[in-house]
């Protein structure tokens, strides 16, 4: 397939960084930046180095990037936390006007799950789930379908006549109940977490200063301003990405690991991240656009909407709570038992 950017593109990337320096990979030289000894920037005006192209509307993001034939997706989110899908009516969808593709775990290719979260050295995905291998669900907003169309407009109007049937299990919702059906060793970079579990009531009742107070975070969402997004397209057997992305070498990386190729087969260019707060990296999304555009031969664009963002990528944060230091009665203070809640 002979694929080529408009005159809104860059150069398709060459190396798994992308339009990013190679340095700034893996076993690259160090960033010139980062040499304080030749570099005093504390204190003085620097100008952005993309403020202009920001401020003009010159730079482009993931999905204002466009290839010659693309065709637009959008996703269909599971309506259960829980279960198995019986059936999904897909052909209404199938039939409507301008769609070029209905995937599904019916016809979707074989993918492997991704490697989890610094399992290794490269690894930066999420969850180790299967990406629409089979008829699970195993969250509320797991995607279920992805329709590509000539336009988004009917792409979306074409996702809105799929639903689906199923059979709704119970679902884990509380970390207390996870926690109690057992816990894996973690990895970090390849390397097994060190557990270290003391006698903490012994060690607060002993200490100078103790805790009396309650504070409690409420749950946080990715939202930032540049909604997560791909535009990507298969040239032979080498997968072009556009994307908006905090690891793009280790993105690049694990997907190599799903699509069975290796990752110098991978070219992702992120130029620009509007907004990530660590929940730029790699999505089940990005595995979904490429499979859909090897099944359609076309470049594809999967863009999430705000609701799609808040269902796939997942929360910033969990709620919380935690202890603070303060003095103890023994010191002279009264202690609080009145919850104290931080913004």
């Amino acid at each position: 397939m002979s694929v080529q950017h408009d005159e809104a593109t860059q150069p398709a990337p060459r190396t798994p960084v992308g339009l990013a320096p190679d340095s700034w990979g893996p076993d690259g030289i160090p960033d010139p930046l980062g040499d304080r000894t030749k570099n005093r920037l504390l204190g003085t005006s620097v100008s952005r180095i993309d403020g202009s192209r920001k401020v003009r509307g010159a730079a482009r993001f993931a999905a204002e990037f466009r290839f010659d034939g693309m065709v637009y997706a959008a996703a269909v989110f599971s309506t259960i936390a829980h279960g198995r899908i019986i059936e999904l009516h897909t052909a209404e969808a199938e039939r409507a006007d301008g769609v070029v593709l209905v995937m599904t775990h019916r016809n979707a290719p074989k993918m492997q799950a991704l490697p989890n979260w610094f399992s290794d050295g490269k690894s930066v995905a999420g969850d180790n789930l299967p990406v629409m291998q089979d008829d699970q669900v195993h969250w509320n907003g797991q995607i279920i379908a992805v329709v590509l169309a000539e336009t988004l407009e009917q792409a979306e109007h074409a996702a809105s006549l799929i639903h689906a049937d199923y059979a709704a299990e119970p679902a884990v919702t509380s970390f207390e109940e996870a926690k109690a059906r057992g816990c894996e060793p973690a990895f970090h970079y390849g390397r097994l977490l060190k557990i270290h579990i003391d006698d903490a009531e012994a060690a607060l009742a002993a200490a100078p200063v103790t805790v009396d107070e309650i504070y409690r975070t409420p749950r946080q969402n990715h939202s930032a301003i540049e909604p997560h997004a791909v535009t990507l397209a298969w040239v032979d057997d080498e997968l072009i990405i556009h994307d908006a992305n905090q690891g793009v070498v280790h993105t690049a990386s694990s997907m190599a690991v799903a699509l069975g190729v290796t990752p110098e087969q991978i070219h992702i260019s992120s130029p620009y991240v509007g907004g990530g707060f660590g929940g730029k990296c790699l999505g089940s999304y990005h595995l979904l656009a490429a499979a859909a555009a090897k099944m359609s031969g076309r470049p594809v664009r999967l863009a999430l909407t705000r609701e799609g963002v808040h269902r796939v990528v997942g929360g910033g944060r969990t709620p919380s709570s935690g202890w603070r230091s303060a003095p103890s009665p023994t010191a002279g203070s009264t202690p609080s038992s009145t919850p104290a809640p931080v913004a």
